[in-house]
């Protein structure tokens, strides 16, 4: 069953086109990696599957699970964090909006996980990069979404969050079969955990391919090169 696909879709900028007849399928369960160089088009497609922009021809197709915008988890490459508020405040207002339930709990157990337990009660102005990250990325799973749209979820972090973020992506695919949308330049991450790759190239994907993971990272690193 297909979570997500996406049809012959185009998408301009004034005139300049910057999706060209994009086609992507992925499906429920897949941990898809999404690669493209700058300017591709990927962040593009991301904000289109998150409902931030709309195609000008084409259509995203959602499968009923995630019809609802609650049921979808996004870490855009720019975290929409309120830096006033502290990290405490910041989940909570999320899961307000959200109507999760149980939510003390599952904002300190995230909290923990993240390594920010310590510092739930200090501003996010006053957290650094990787911080901010591991607190966005906390805030995509505090919900337990079925689709997870990751924008460089790799940027910022530090090797042990890097390894974190494996095993959680990994853990979470397994025992509740949620699927993953990640856009990264990162390979060498995404070769531990990927099931299938989209690769990007002026704003066509290019190719589309089934993988068993973990893979040598210069496998991927081949068939990008060989779409570009």
């Amino acid at each position: 069953m297909k979570n997500v696909k996406a049809g012959k879709i185009y998408f301009y900028l004034g005139k300049k086109c910057i999706l060209n007849d994009l086609n992507m399928n992925v499906e429920e369960g897949n941990i898809y990696g999404f690669l493209g160089a700058n300017g591709s088009g990927k962040t593009t497609t991301i904000r289109i599957i998150s409902e931030v922009f709309k195609p000008n021809i084409g259509k995203i197709i959602k499968n009923s699970k995630i019809q609802d915008k609650k049921k979808i988890g996004y870490l855009f490459h720019r975290d929409s964090l309120y830096e006033s508020l502290s990290a405490l405040d910041n989940l909570e207002l999320f899961a307000k909006l959200y109507n999760i339930n149980n939510k003390d709990q599952k904002i300190s157990q995230l909290l923990k996980e993240v390594k920010l337990f310590d510092v739930k009660n200090d501003k996010v102005s006053t957290f650094s990069q990787g911080m901010k990250k591991r607190l966005s990325l906390s805030r995509v799973f505090l919900n337990n979404p079925y689709l997870a749209v990751l924008d460089e979820p790799f940027s910022g972090l530090d090797i042990e969050a890097k390894e974190w973020l494996i095993n959680y992506i990994l853990d979470r695919n397994k025992t509740e079969n949620m699927t993953f949308i990640i856009s990264s330049h990162d390979i060498y991450e995404l070769s531990k955990i990927c099931t299938k790759i989209g690769i990007i190239s002026k704003g066509h994907i290019v190719k589309e391919q089934k993988i068993d993971y973990p893979l040598e990272p210069t496998y991927i690193e081949k068939l990008y090169k060989e779409c570009q």
